[in-house]
C-alpha cells in the first residue's frame, strides 16, 4: 500500500486518480431454525472434513480435502462466497461522501511561518473543519504538498483556510471591454458583491475616462470588430486562490455578455431596393442570425444583423462586399419629363421581377 507521501507525489504528478471512499455493505441472509433430525455421533457425515465438503464418502476424499490447508497446503484455497441477500439482489456499495484533494504551494508564495506556528495552524484547521490534513515538504524546492481528506464541503473549506493562512497576499490586474463594465458590477453591485464575498478579495474596476483612448475609436464598426478597443482596468487583491477564482468569474461574465453581437450596415438609397434580393444567399448560409432589411420606401437606411459574434462579423463582411459589388452593377438613368405629364406616368414598384426601379423626383 502506498504511503501518504507517495500518494501526494503521485497526485501532483497526475499519475494517481482519486476515487471517493466507499464502504462495502454485504447483506446477511436471515437464518431459520433447522428442521433436520438429530444426527448420530457414529455418523461420519456429522463431522465435515476441514477444507472439504460437509460430507466425506471415502478416505481418498479426506486426503484430497486435507491437502488444501496446513503444512501440505497447495495454496489453492477457494474464495469464500458471500451470503445472498433476503431479496436475492447482489450486494451494493454505498458511498460515504469522503473525498481527497491534493495541492501544492510554491516556496515563493508561502509566508515564513515557524514550525510551531505551522503545527498550530494545521491543528486548528483540522479541528474546525473535521478533516485530516497531511503535508510533505520538498527539501530541495521547499514546496509544500497537502493531502486533505474529509467531506467535500469540509475539504473545500480546509483548503481555503490553508491557503489563506500560509500564503502571501497577491494582486492581479487585467482589462475588460468598457461596454461590459456595468454588467460585471450589476445593479447596485449585485454581480460583483458575491464574487468579493465568496473569494474574500478586494476588486477595483476603473472608469473609461481613466483609460487612454484613441481619437475616433468610438466608431461602431471598429468597436464591433474589436471589443477591446475601449477597455477598463480591473485589479484584484487577495490570496492566490481567491484572486484566481475571482478573475475567472469576472471573465465568465465578460464572455457571456460578448458572445452575441448586433451590427448595422449602411445601405445607400441607390441600392436599397435591391439589397434584399442581393444578399439572399448570404443570409441562407447563416440561418441562426437575425437579419432585418429596410423596405425600399422606408426612411431606414441600415441592414441590422444580430447573433453569435463570430457569425455576425463574418456575415457583415460578406454583406458589405456584396453591397459594394451591387453599387457597381446598378445603373441610374435620369430622364427629364415635363411636369404636366407626370400624372399619366405609370409608377411601377414591381422592381423585383423587372430588376429595375422607377422613381419620380
Amino acid at each position: 500500500m502506498a504511503t501518504p507521501a507517495e500518494i501526494i507525489a503521485a497526485r501532483v504528478n497526475g499519475t494517481y486518480v482519486s476515487e471517493p471512499y466507499q464502504e462495502s455493505v454485504t447483506p446477511v441472509s436471515e437464518t431459520t431454525a433447522s428442521t433436520d433430525s438429530p444426527r448420530s455421533l457414529n455418523d461420519e457425515s456429522a463431522f465435515p472434513v476441514l477444507g472439504g465438503s460437509s460430507k466425506a464418502s471415502s478416505p481418498a476424499a479426506i486426503s484430497s480435502s486435507a491437502s488444501s490447508w496446513g503444512p501440505n497446503s497447495t495454496g489453492s484455497v477457494s474464495a469464500p462466497v458471500s451470503a445472498p441477500s433476503s431479496s436475492g439482489s447482489a450486494p451494493k456499495k454505498r458511498s460515504s461522501g469522503i473525498v481527497q484533494e491534493a495541492f501544492s504551494l510554491d516556496a515563493e508564495d508561502q509566508l515564513n511561518v515557524a514550525r510551531p506556528n505551522f503545527i498550530k495552524i494545521m491543528t486548528s484547521i483540522k479541528t474546525n473543519t473535521a478533516t485530516n490534513i497531511e503535508c510533505t515538504t520538498s527539501q530541495h524546492t521547499k514546496k509544500r504538498t497537502f493531502l486533505i481528506t474529509g467531506k467535500r464541503a469540509d475539504v473545500k473549506q480546509a483548503k481555503r483556510l490553508v491557503i489563506q493562512k500560509l500564503t502571501k497576499p497577491t494582486s492581479i490586474s487585467f482589462i475588460i471591454p468598457a461596454k461590459v463594465r456595468s454588467k460585471v458590477i450589476g445593479a447596485q453591485g449585485r454581480n460583483l458583491k458575491p464574487i468579493i464575498e465568496e473569494n474574500e478579495v478586494k476588486i477595483t474596476i476603473g472608469h473609461l475616462e481613466d483609460e487612454n483612448k484613441n481619437e475616433g475609436s468610438s466608431d461602431d464598426e471598429d468597436e464591433a470588430m474589436d471589443i477591446y478597443l475601449k477597455t477598463v482596468a480591473v485589479e484584484i487583491v487577495g490570496d492566490i486562490e481567491g484572486t484566481k477564482n475571482a478573475h475567472d468569474q469576472i471573465m465568465a461574465i465578460v464572455k457571456e455578455e460578448t458572445k452575441n453581437l448586433e451590427v448595422r450596415i449602411a445601405v445607400d438609397d441607390k441600392i436599397k431596393a435591391f439589397a434584399g434580393k442581393a444578399i439572399e444567399n448570404i443570409i441562407a448560409r447563416y440561418p441562426e442570425l437575425n437579419v432585418s432589411i429596410p423596405p425600399f420606401d422606408s426612411a431606414f437606411k441600415s441592414i441590422i444583423v444580430g447573433g453569435k459574434r463570430e457569425d455576425t462579423l463574418a456575415a457583415r463582411t460578406e454583406i458589405q462586399q456584396r453591397l459594394r459589388d451591387l453599387e457597381s452593377e446598378i445603373v441610374e438613368v435620369k430622364v427629364p419629363i415635363p411636369q404636366v405629364k407626370h400624372q399619366i406616368l405609370a409608377y411601377r414598384t414591381d422592381f423585383e421581377g423587372r430588376k429595375c426601379f422607377d422613381k419620380i423626383t
